[in-house]
């Protein structure tokens, strides 16, 4: 491939190209096993992941949503990366809205890796919307009788 001038092996190579092409997207936690990892199901692309997964196994709880990469490797599902926020379950909604939306734009209930990609500027909104809302100080409204 084009990495061999730097000397990688071809499994150094291999998770180099994963991690070069795999997309975020919004998965639910439905099962977590501290310093273990976590099973989640990924909304958009209605996929489930048994991740091997130590640090953030010990703080996420079973309904959070992340924005997170899944993918996998040699038999192994892991993540690429992983947002520090972990969404409330309440946005499972929201989630769900942007799939349906998405699955009409393309003409088809599969939601594949290369559509993620093509609306990671949606998911990736999304997600911050989310999170703006969530860490929005409270209101105090004055009722003037």
């Amino acid at each position: 491939m084009y990495l061999t001038e730097f000397n990688l092996t071809a499994e150094e190579e291999q998770l180099l190209d994963v991690y070069n092409r795999c997309p975020y997207s919004l998965c639910e936690v439905i099962e977590v096993k501290p310093g273990i990892g976590m099973t989640i199901v990924d909304l958009l692309r209605r996929r489930k992941y048994e991740i091997v997964e130590r640090s953030a196994s010990q703080t996420v709880k079973r309904g959070q949503i992340l924005y997170c990469a899944p993918t996998q490797l040699a038999g192994i599902n892991f993540n690429v990366a992983m947002s520090p926020y972990a969404l409330r379950p309440i946005v499972k909604r929201d989630v769900l809205e942007l799939r349906d939306w998405m699955t009409e734009e393309i003409g088809t209930e599969r939601i594949t890796t290369k559509h993620l990609l093509e609306f990671e500027g949606a998911i990736r909104g999304l997600y911050l919307y989310i999170l703006k809302v969530m860490f929005r100080p409270p209101q105090i409204l004055m009722v003037i009788r």
